[in-house]
């Protein structure tokens, strides 16, 4: 009796064990808040997606498990039986749509393209994995680096459903413009001119010719002079 007892525990610790690793794999791996043409559900609508990723060796049915994009609420919205295998992906449409069993599924929440918080919890309403994201232009993505990494980036070609680790990281525009040392004006003398972002992991591009900032644009790094007519155009990028 007593033998038999403890292979009983000792079968109760071990599937413990293996459901507590399950539960860790799981990763809000890519997010995009402006879809308009990356992808479509099945009703033919471009809604805002957000992309999971299993790392672990075993398949999650995330039957019970949690999303949301509210800090007080971790049970705003409530998978039904859906599977992740290994080292694969989910894509979950954020449509307000409110469809847990379709595949893929709907959340009953919408993204907010100027930025928020998106969390995943577990069934006992443990937070598995969180990630903040930033203003996206339309189109746009933002998500882990390298697969289920903690280093976040923006992707001009987002790949929802399959590996981010072949995509190139980008600057992205901020929805926060920078701030200019001085006002648009007509000055005497030669002005010094200084740009602050404002932002955290931020930069600043700039040009001297009224163009619109891009990602080739010089990058603000010191006070510079201007002694002539000049239209100086300056946008912020975020860099992570």
């Amino acid at each position: 009796m007593n033998i038999v007892l403890r292979l009983c525990l000792l079968m109760v610790v071990l599937n413990t064990a293996v459901l507590n690793c399950a539960l860790g794999q799981i990763h809000i791996n890519e997010v995009c808040s402006s879809n308009d043409d990356v992808i479509f559900d099945s009703d033919g609508d471009s809604r805002d997606w957000i992309e999971l990723y299993n790392s672990g060796n075993e398949s999650v049915d995330l039957n019970g498990f949690y999303l949301s994009d509210k800090d007080n609420d971790s049970t705003k919205w409530q998978f039904q039986s859906t599977v992740i295998l290994s080292n694969e992906f989910l894509i979950v449409f954020a449509s307000g749509k409110n469809r847990p069993a379709a595949n893929p599924p709907h959340t009953s929440f919408k993204l907010s393209q100027s930025g928020e918080s998106i969390r995943l919890y577990n069934p006992d309403k443990e937070l598995v994995d969180s990630v903040t994201i930033p203003f996206i232009s339309s189109n746009l993505s933002y998500g882990s680096y390298q697969d289920g990494d903690d280093y976040r980036a923006f992707f001009q070609n987002p790949t929802p459903g399959v590996t981010n680790n072949n995509s190139t990281p980008i600057d992205h525009i901020s929805a926060n413009p920078p701030t200019l040392s001085f006002l648009s004006g007509v000055y005497n003398q030669s002005i010094s001119v200084s740009i602050s972002a404002n932002e955290e992991d931020a930069i600043v591009r700039y040009t001297l010719d009224g163009s619109e900032p891009n990602a080739a644009s010089p990058i603000y790094t010191n006070p510079f002079s201007i002694d002539q007519t000049t239209v100086l155009n300056a946008k912020t990028f975020k860099t992570g």
